[in-house]
C-alpha cells in the first residue's frame, strides 16, 4: 500500500496539470480569430483598394469593432463605418473614404466575440499605384470605350449609308433621265409653236407649261 501512495499521488498531479492547461487552451480556441482578410497580410496590389475585408473565426460584434487603416508615418486613412458583410456575418466590411498614395499601410483592428472577450492584432499591405492614378486609369478606360463606341456607330451609318446609295443610285438615275429627256421634248415642241414675228425664242411660254408635267 505505501508502494503505490506515491504513485496515486502522482497521477493525481498529473490529472490536475492537464485540467490547468486544458482550461487556457480551451479559452483560446473559443476566442475569436482573424481568419483571412483583404488585402492580404503582406500583399502587394496593383492598385488602392476601395474597402477592407476581415474574416474571423466568429461572428464579431459590431459595436465593439474597430479598425483603423494607417499610411506612412502612421497616418490614418479616412474609412466609412465599419458593417457585416449580409454573405457572411463572420467578415467585417471597411470602406475606405480617403486617398491612398503608392506605400505601405497598416491595419489595426479590435473585435469582441460573443463571448465578450476583445482581441485585437495588426498586418501590413502595400499599395504599388496610388487610387489617383487608377482613377484616370480608370477614365481613360471610359473615354477610350467612348470613342470605341462613337467609331462603331460612325462605321454603321457609314455602311447603311452606301447601302442606300448603291441600292438606290439605279433608280433614282434612271428617273432623272427620264425626267431630262422629258423636259427636252417639251422644249422642243414649245419651239416650234412659238409666233411668227416672236424672235426671243419660246413666245409666251403658254406651250411650255401646258407640256411639262412630270
Amino acid at each position: 500500500m505505501t508502494a503505490l501512495a506515491p504513485r496515486a499521488a502522482s497521477a493525481v498531479r498529473a490529472i490536475v496539470l492537464m485540467l490547468a492547461l486544458a482550461v487556457p487552451l480551451r479559452a483560446a480556441v473559443a476566442h475569436t480569430r482573424l481568419l483571412q482578410s483583404q488585402p492580404a497580410a503582406d500583399a502587394h496590389v496593383a492598385a488602392a483598394p476601395g474597402q477592407l475585408g476581415l474574416l474571423f473565426s466568429r461572428k464579431p460584434i459590431l459595436e465593439s469593432s474597430r479598425v483603423e487603416l494607417m499610411g506612412a508615418g502612421m497616418r490614418p486613412v479616412a474609412v466609412a463605418a465599419l458593417r457585416i458583410d449580409p454573405k457572411d456575418a463572420r467578415r467585417l466590411i471597411v470602406p475606405i473614404t480617403g486617398p491612398m498614395p503608392a506605400g505601405r499601410y497598416t491595419v489595426r483592428w479590435s473585435v469582441a466575440g460573443a463571448d465578450g472577450h476583445s482581441v485585437r492584432g495588426t498586418y501590413t499591405f502595400t499599395v504599388d499605384r496610388s487610387s489617383a492614378t487608377a482613377e484616370v486609369n480608370a477614365s481613360c478606360h471610359a473615354a477610350s470605350a467612348r470613342d470605341d463606341s462613337r467609331s462603331t456607330y460612325n462605321n454603321i451609318v457609314e455602311n447603311c449609308s452606301a447601302y442606300v446609295f448603291h441600292t438606290w443610285r439605279g433608280p433614282v438615275l434612271r428617273a432623272a433621265g427620264r425626267a431630262s429627256v422629258h423636259v427636252a421634248h417639251v422644249l422642243c415642241a414649245a419651239s416650234a409653236e412659238r409666233g411668227p414675228d416672236d424672235g426671243r425664242g419660246i413666245g409666251d411660254g403658254s406651250a411650255l407649261r401646258r407640256r411639262i408635267v412630270l
